[in-house]
């Protein structure tokens, strides 16, 4: 039933049926400053896409007026703008909870505080369509303010693939604020491992984390560059960079942990090494 989540080692057997060629969830805590920016930018991307899409905005206890934000896009017209509030857990229990409702063959996360650029849905879908073998595209991450923080970007401007074999959990392919899965993959690997996630036990790596689980089933994961989105993570000062850095830190680590007691031979050996 919506709400309820499994565990990444658990299938996800309970999709909704297909009826949409792109979901797209975003989940969110208090950036009713930066929220409307972000689905103004997916519209305008939509304008130009020709398909059939939804957006979902899971709100974890934001205590702003996310809600009226969101609420005057769909008051706008808006069709397929879904808006839910959820008192407790974190990011990753949110991205569940939408997956639960998505009907989209393809799945698209973005970041509250990321826009999108205006040809980023029509490259996506084009990724997709060229090869129907495609599970995993993640695209380029672009500061939106130059004065912020070196943080969460992906600035290479060469198309890459990555697999199980040159898989560096110390630069991961994509980022949790512009990548996407085709649909079937979380039948196969399941859904976010809920203790990874802003919000959650552990702060960071929850993009990390699936991805992996991705790769250790033999699929490649796609880096894109022309799919392009601006963060605008607003990080400037000394302790928000080391906080940020410390999470990431703290994340990795325990993706580690979470794979070397379960005797993951590539992992034990990128530890070691």
């Amino acid at each position: 039933r919506i709400g309820q989540f499994v565990s990444q080692s658990h299938p996800l057997r309970y999709f909704q049926v297909v009826s949409m060629d792109l979901s797209i969830i975003i989940s969110t805590h208090n950036r009713c400053n930066k929220i409307g920016e972000v689905l103004s930018s997916v519209i305008t991307a939509a304008a130009a896409a020709s398909v059939e899409w939804e957006l979902f905005v899971m709100d974890t206890q934001s205590t702003d007026r996310t809600h009226e934000v969101v609420e005057s896009f769909r008051g706008a017209g808006i069709p397929n703008l879904y808006y839910q509030y959820k008192n407790r857990g974190g990011k990753t229990t949110s991205l569940n909870l939408g997956l639960r409702r998505a009907q989209g063959r393809i799945v698209a996360f973005l970041d509250d505080d990321v826009q999108v650029d205006p040809k980023w849905m029509v490259g996506l879908l084009n990724e997709y369509a060229a090869d129907p073998s495609i599970v995993a595209v993640g695209g380029r991450v672009e500061l939106l303010n130059s004065d912020d923080a070196s943080l969460s970007v992906r600035s290479g401007q060469s198309r890459k693939t990555f697999t199980v074999e040159t898989f560096d959990p110390g630069a991961i392919p994509v980022i949790g604020c512009n990548m996407s899965f085709a649909r079937r993959i979380f039948e196969e690997v399941g859904m976010f491992d809920d203790l990874f996630g802003p919000g959650d036990p552990i702060p960071a790596a929850e993009d990390l984390d699936f991805l992996w689980s991705v790769c250790r089933r033999g699929y490649a994961i796609y880096y894109c560059p022309h799919l392009l989105v601006l963060h605008n993570h607003g990080r400037q000062s000394e302790q928000e960079k080391t906080e940020s850095a410390r999470g990431y830190i703290f994340g990795r680590g325990a993706f580690y942990a979470k794979y070397i007691v379960r005797f993951d031979l590539p992992i034990i050996k990128r530890a070691l090494y």
